[in-house]
C-alpha cells in the first residue's frame, strides 16, 4: 500500500545499478570512508563510471573518514600529501580512478617489478606503504630508494633550488630517475603520473652551467616552459586549472570538516555544561546542611575564620575550603554527601573545632618561645640545636597559626595536631621541618660554625653524613621510616657528629 508520502513501493526489488545516476551518486556521497567508495566503485564498470567525474566524492570521503579520530585517518594524511604536491605544481594531477587507488593502496604499485616482490604468494611488498606517497606513487621503501638519485652533492642544489617548489624531492634530497622509474611513468590507460621534472634534467642543467647560479636559474626557467608550456598557453592553463580544481575541492572538504567538528564540540560543551550545572545544583543541595552543621559547630570557637570556603563551579569540587587541614577533615563528607550520616557529620565538625581550639592554645609554639626557654636552660649540643632551630623558625616559618595554616601546608595533619595537644612542641617542629626537607639543611649549621675554616665544604660533608645516618635508622613494622621525635633526633645528630669527627681525625692523620 501507499506510505505517508503517497508513493507506492515497487512491486519487485530494483537492482542497485539500475537506479538513476543521481541516486547512486547520493549513495556514494553518504559512504563513511574512502575504502567503502573504493569497494563499491570497483564492483562494476557502471559503478566506476559514477566516480570518474566526481572528484569531490573521493576527496570528501578521504578527508571526512574517521572524523571522531583524525589522528587515525590515514587516507586524509595521504590526500594532504598529494594535495601539497599539487599545490607546488610538481606532479601530474592524478585522475579520479588513480587518486582512488592511491588513497587505498596498501602494497607497492610496481607489482612484479617491486624489489620486495614475494615469489611465494606473488604479492608486492607492503613495507613502508603508509600515508606518504613518494613521487605521488604508492611505493614500498625499497622501490622509493631504488628509483631516486641524490643530487645534494651538486653545488647547484645547495642554493636557490632548495626553495623551488616545482622540484619534487623525497627523503630530503632524492629526485626521481626517469630510466629507473620508466615502468611507472605511465599508468594503465595512458595517464601520465609522477613528477614533471626529473633528476636527469637537473643534472643536465648542472653540467651545462657549473657554478653559475644565474645561468642555472635561467636554464631552469626555460625547462619549466618546455615541460609546463609557455606562460598563458592552453597547455599551461589546462594544467593549472586541474591543480586549482583539486585544491579547491580539498580545501572545501577540510573547511566543512572543521565546521562540523567545531559545531559538534560546541554542542557537546553545551550539553556538558548543562549536565554539570544540574549535577552541581544537586550536590550543592546535599552539601548545604553539612556546611551549615560545620558553621554551627565552630560558631563560638577561636580562629573560626579558618573554615572559610567558597562554592565552586565544578560538581566534583562543589565546595572549596581555603585551609588544607579543614579540607582534609571534610573531604569524605564532601566527596560523598549522600552517605554522610548525622553521626559522621557531628564527628567531623567536632574534630575541626578541636583543631581550632588546639591552634589557639599553642601560642608558645607559634611564638617559638619554647625554643627561647630551652636555650636558657640547656647547654652544649642541645643548646646549639635549639639556637639553630630558632634561627630557622624565625627566618623560614610564618609567625602565628593563622599565617602558617593558610599557606596550604600539607604537613598540618592529624599527627601535628596531636603533638600540639600533648605539648610536644619539639616533636611538632621536627614534624614540620621533616615535611619541608629542612632537617638536612639545618643539621650542617648545627655541627659546623660559620667561622670554621672551610666551613662550606664541611657543611656539605655533614649533609652527606646526615643523609647516610638518617637513612640507617631502623624501619617500623610497615617498612617505612619512623617519625622524628626529639629523642631520636638528638641521638641521630650525636651519631652524625661522632662519624664526622672520625672523618676529620682521619683526614688530619693523613695530612700529618
Amino acid at each position: 500500500g501507499a506510505d505517508d508520502s503517497g508513493h507506492a513501493p515497487p512491486g519487485e526489488p530494483i537492482p542497485f545499478d539500475s537506479l538513476p545516476s543521481p541516486c547512486i551518486e547520493l549513495v556514494f556521497e553518504m559512504l563513511p570512508t574512502v575504502r567503502s567508495v573504493f569497494n563499491l566503485a570497483f564492483q562494476s564498470k557502471s559503478m566506476l563510471s559514477h566516480v570518474e567525474e566526481r572528484t569531490d566524492i573521493i576527496v570528501r570521503a578521504a578527508v571526512h573518514g574517521n572524523a571522531d579520530n583524525q589522528n587515525k585517518n590515514r587516507p586524509k594524511r595521504t590526500m594532504t600529501h598529494i594535495t601539497n604536491m599539487v599545490r607546488n605544481h610538481s606532479i601530474h594531477v592524478p585522475g579520479n580512478i588513480r587518486l582512488l587507488r592511491l588513497l587505498n593502496a596498501t602494497r607497492c604499485e610496481r607489482d612484479e617489478n617491486c624489489w620486495g616482490f614475494n615469489l611465494e604468494n606473488k604479492l608486492a611488498s607492503s613495507r613502508g606503504v603508509d600515508c606518504n606517497r613518494p613521487y605521488s606513487m604508492a611505493l614500498c621503501s625499497q622501490c622509493a630508494n631504488d628509483i631516486g638519485r641524490s643530487i645534494v652533492a651538486r653545488g647547484w642544489w645547495s642554493h636557490w633550488a632548495r626553495g623551488e617548489k616545482k622540484i619534487l624531492v623525497h627523503g630530503w634530497n632524492n629526485m626521481i630517475h626517469p630510466n629507473l622509474a620508466s615502468d611507472l611513468a605511465v599508468a594503465p590507460g595512458g595517464e601520465k603520473v609522477g613528477p614533471r621534472i626529473n633528476a636527469r634534467q637537473i643534472h643536465q642543467i648542472c653540467n651545462r652551467h657549473p657554478g653559475n647560479i644565474e645561468a642555472q636559474k635561467e636554464a631552469f626557467g626555460e625547462l619549466v616552459k618546455t615541460v609546463y608550456g609557455e606562460e598563458g598557453s592552453e597547455e599551461r592553463k589546462t594544467y593549472e586549472k586541474e591543480c586549482t580544481d583539486l585544491i579547491d575541492i580539498f580545501d572545501t572538504a577540510e573547511d566543512d570538516l572543521k565546521s562540523w567538528l567545531k559545531e559538534r564540540s560546541e554542542k557537546r560543551n553545551e550539553e556538558s555544561s548543562k549536565k554539570n550545572a544540574e549535577t552541581l545544583a544537586r550536590r550543592k543541595e546535599k552539601l548545604e546542611p553539612i556546611i551549615a552543621a560545620l558553621e554551627a559547630a565552630v560558631a563560638n570557637a577561636p580562629n573560626k575564620e579558618l573554615i572559610e570556603h567558597e562554592w565552586g563551579s565544578n560538581p566534583y569540587r562543589a565546595v572549596i575550603f581555603k585551609v588544607d587541614f579543614v579540607r582534609q577533615a571534610m573531604s569524605n563528607l564532601i566527596s560523598a554527601p549522600s552517605s554522610a550520616s548525622r553521626k559522621k557529620v557531628t564527628a567531623v565538625c567536632g574534630d575541626v573545632r578541636r583543631k581550632l581550639v588546639i591552634l589557639s592554645k599553642s601560642k608558645d609554639f607559634w611564638s617559638w618561645s619554647f625554643l627561647s626557654t630551652a636555650i636558657k636552660t640547656s647547654s652544649g649540643l642541645t643548646k646549639r640545636v635549639n639556637e639553630k632551630l630558632l634561627d630557622y623558625c624565625q627566618a623560614c616559618l610564618p609567625r602565628g597559626p593563622n599565617a602558617y595554616v593558610r599557606g596550604d601546608e600539607h604537613d598540618v595533619n592529624d599527627r601535628f595536631f596531636d603533638l600540639l595537644e600533648e605539648k610536644k612542641y619539639n616533636d611538632a617542629l621536627l614534624h614540620i621541618m621533616d615535611a619541608r626537607g629542612a632537617l638536612g639543611r639545618v643539621t650542617p649549621r648545627i655541627l659546623v660554625g660559620l667561622a670554621a675554616p672551610h666551613s662550606r665544604n664541611k657543611r656539605l660533608l655533614v649533609g652527606e653524613v646526615w643523609k647516610k645516618v638518617a637513612d640507617e635508622r631502623p624501619r617500623n613494622d610497615e617498612g617505612a621510616m619512623p617519625n622524628w621525635t626529639w629523642t631520636s633526633f638528638l641521638e641521630t645528630l650525636g651519631s652524625c657528629r661522632r662519624e664526622f669527627n672520625v672523618m676529620k681525625e682521619n683526614v688530619r692523620d693523613y695530612l700529618n
